[in-house]
């Protein structure tokens, strides 16, 4: 008898722990709408009434990115530099094609599939270690505002001065001198740009290694890249005019501005914010000519 009891008990209570997850999950998706993409969306705080122009239109965004158990793992004030912005002429997946519809002031919390989100946001299959356990992913994000053609021109003109300004503190603050040349490039102790020595079509193996102007590194190793000079998308551009100056086993230090690096958007992977310059030290290990 009593056995039985014990059987009837551990029944009850494990139905009961399932119902408790299953309303705990309900209760979890209760204010959100499920979009037919997949994902779902809760808006939080309404902003300006008027609908934005969406010619040529930036969202300048306040965002977060968390795991389902709301660990922070990126928040665009401290990844981001408070830079973060969309195009709505380049969006091209669920989280910017939602941002679509928003206007300043605008709030919003988001749930992704996981496996999905890596994918459009980093074009990665592989889970992180924090995400690898989690069905969803939570985004935050409030438009700080949204800007027409015009006001863009004048946020990035303000911002590309600041970049300037960061570099001359830099090059300051660690009594170094450099050259500068036309393409704004920074030739650290250098009295003028080096002459050309290598051209398209050379094969270069070189080590590269670049940090933040605040001395945070990019990489914690330096890492070496063996390719074509003049070959598109395998290196920055910078780096691929910078290494055309350089001698084989020559060491230098550059400062890119942003334009020349990751430009007005910032990598992909949110890990260099726009219009951020960086420091590179380059070695150029080996050189085959063209036949």
């Amino acid at each position: 008898m009593k056995s039985k009891f014990l059987l009837w008990t551990s029944v009850l209570l494990l139905i009961a722990a399932l119902w408790a997850c299953r309303n705990e999950s309900g209760g979890a998706l209760k204010d959100y709408t499920r979009h037919a993409h997949g994902y779902y969306y809760h808006l939080v705080e309404i902003g300006e009434p008027a609908p934005p122009e969406k010619a040529k239109a930036y969202y300048w965004l306040d965002m977060k990115f968390k795991t389902q158990r709301d660990s922070v793992f990126w928040d665009s004030h401290h990844e981001g530099a408070n830079k973060v912005f969309i195009n709505v002429e380049d969006a091209g997946n669920d989280l910017s094609e939602y941002i679509r519809r928003l206007n300043t002031g605008d709030s919003v919390v988001l749930l992704f599939p996981v496996k999905s989100f890596f994918k459009q946001q980093f074009n990665s299959d592989r889970l992180p270690y924090f995400c690898e356990a989690d069905s969803l992913l939570k985004v935050e994000l409030r438009v700080k505002q949204v800007l027409g053609f015009n006001d863009w021109q004048q946020l990035a003109s303000a911002l590309r001065n600041t970049e300037a300004q960061d570099i001359q503190h830099y090059l300051r603050k660690n009594g170094i001198s450099a050259f500068a040349d036309s393409l704004g490039v920074h030739w650290l102790n250098k009295q003028s740009m080096p002459k050309p020595e290598l051209a398209a079509g050379n094969q270069v193996t070189f080590s590269f290694q670049g940090q933040f102007l605040d001395g945070r590194l990019l990489d914690a190793q330096p890492q070496s890249l063996t390719y074509t000079i003049g070959t598109p998308d395998q290196v920055l551009k910078g780096i691929n005019y910078v290494i055309k100056h350089m001698k084989k086993g020559e060491n230098i230090k550059i400062i890119l501005p942003s334009h020349l690096a990751f430009g007005e958007q910032g990598s992909s992977n949110g890990s260099v914010p726009p219009f951020t310059p960086l420091a590179y030290t380059l070695t150029l290990i080996d050189v085959k000519q063209n036949d």
